[in-house]
């Protein structure tokens, strides 16, 4: 599913990347969710462990493993339209990512937005570079 407003997730950070297709961004993700719960003492059962949530609790806690930094290539509209291959291209892009998912050392398109003039493909972020720096 194609999302719309880029920013309600993610803030942009840096510009880590630029070619002819586009640019790539450091972003983060906006803190939405609380990041622990506080619970006094007395609503507490004596046997709970103080540091394991409730089942009922555990869907608002933010998973331990939820990525914070993620890429964002921002690929612009008129470009695409404008290139002999500009929507191929990007079609392509999405499936390469789509095929390759579950391919480690792959970065996974995690979502896909779009407003007028852009369309950003959110990406799992690789501190160390491109694969093209470990060849």
């Amino acid at each position: 599913m194609i999302k719309e407003d880029v920013t309600e997730k993610y803030d942009f950070l840096d510009l880590i990347g630029s070619g002819a297709s586009g640019r790539v961004f450091l972003a983060s993700v906006k803190e939405t969710e609380p990041a622990k719960l506080q619970r006094a003492p007395s609503q507490m059962k004596e046997s709970q462990n103080l540091l394991e949530p409730r089942k009922e609790e555990a869907k608002f806690l933010r998973s331990p493993t939820a990525r914070s930094s993620v890429a964002i290539k921002v690929l612009s509209k008129e470009n695409i339209q404008n290139s002999p291959n500009g929507l191929e291209s990007l079609i392509q892009e999405v499936k390469v990512h789509w095929a390759l998912e579950e391919c480690d050392g792959i970065l996974r398109l995690l979502e896909i937005y779009e407003d007028e003039c852009f369309v950003y493909l959110v990406l799992e972020f690789q501190s160390e570079g491109s694969l093209m720096n470990g060849l």
